[in-house]
């Protein structure tokens, strides 16, 4: 099994030592023996350089996004840590916030929103390269161009968001943001920013939330929520109408949908986080972890990711300790 793992090695990433490639062939947190893959992805050693750059290593990364290039908007919160078991500051954060780094060689090239946030939780660049940052600390949904221009901001005293964590787009272009960390629900805009519907409450039932920390849209506007405290991801309708409810994913911290499929980021126990791929009915495709076999490095607190539109870039930033954004390719095919 080893030597037929080693011999699908994608050529790109002949840099990977073997041992990355076939350590934890078996993963644990949910999967069944019927779902046992191997491991997907190994870390990037060459993306970003020179690594790190910038405020990444630094701070904590909260968020990571790709724009229709293949750069990645990495999200930072600069002196403003956030740790567990304290509050967070209230001041703006002085630092740059947006890092740009380019798609081949993962160097810095623009950095920009000095000044601007307060807790950045997430970031996300739509289809037409807008860049979307949710601020918890500042209640907030921000639009920007790809030059850190603001275009709109969402919260207020209209829909009153509290600490909010993540947003996704229907086709239609209306927005989907999971407002986290205190309303538990998830909250439906229109194009111009304009509150629609609200779906939630805090509670273990179906429609009921306890940190709803995430939030994806698939090609046919099902909506899936990350109901973190809860182990399992919510599937709903575009109308806010509860389909399923997946419980084979441990503590989902982020999810995208990227190639037909979510990706789940789950952090287990401060390192061990882990990167699922589930098909569209919930069913576990592939996985990997996220921090290297052997290494005595820093990988504490995933939260951030990102996945190319072919499934085999996936990014990940790290928060708390951790403190870095690091790209994982894929080594092997889907099983």
């Amino acid at each position: 099994m080893v030597s037929m793992l080693i011999a699908r090695l994608s050529t790109r990433l002949s840099f990977v030592p073997a041992a990355v490639i076939v350590v934890g062939l078996l993963l644990t947190g949910g999967a069944t023996s019927a779902q046992v893959v191997a491991e997907s992805h190994a870390i990037d050693l060459n993306w970003p350089l020179p690594a790190p750059t910038g405020n990444a290593g630094r701070c904590q990364i909260s968020g990571v996004a790709l724009d229709n290039s293949g750069n990645a908007f990495v999200l930072g919160r600069g002196e403003n840590h956030w740790m567990p078991q304290t509050g967070f500051r209230r001041q703006k954060i002085k630092q740059a916030a947006v890092e740009i780094f380019s798609s081949d060689a993962g160097t810095a090239t623009v950095s920009w929103g000095r000044g601007v946030f307060i807790l950045p939780h997430q970031i996300v660049v739509d289809a037409n390269d807008r860049v979307w940052v949710v601020d918890a600390g500042l209640h907030q949904v921000m639009k920007f161009d790809s030059s850190g221009k603001r275009l709109l901001v969402i919260g207020g005293p209209k829909v009153r968001l509290n600490m909010p964590t993540d947003i996704a787009f229907l086709s239609d272009g209306a927005l989907v943001v999971s407002d986290g960390y205190v309303n538990s629900r998830v909250v439906k805009f229109d194009v111009d920013g304009h509150p629609v519907a609200a779906w939630g409450t805090k509670g273990t039932e179906a429609l009921q939330f306890q940190t709803p920390h995430s939030v994806a849209i698939d090609d046919h506007d099902r909506i899936y929520v990350a109901d973190r405290e809860n182990n399992r991801i919510q599937v709903l309708s575009q109308q806010g109408e509860y389909l399923a409810a997946w419980t084979n994913v441990d503590r989902p911290i982020t999810i995208r949908y990227a190639a037909g499929s979510l990706f789940v980021l789950s952090n287990l126990e401060a390192d061990k986080g882990i990167v699922r791929r589930l098909s569209l009915d919930g069913k576990i495709i592939e996985s990997f972890h996220t921090k290297p076999a052997g290494t005595t490095d820093d990988f504490e607190w995933p939260h951030g990711l990102a996945v190319s539109k072919d499934g085999d870039d996936v990014y990940v930033g790290f928060t708390l300790t951790g403190r870095r954004v690091q790209r994982y390719r894929r080594i092997v095919a889907s099983q």
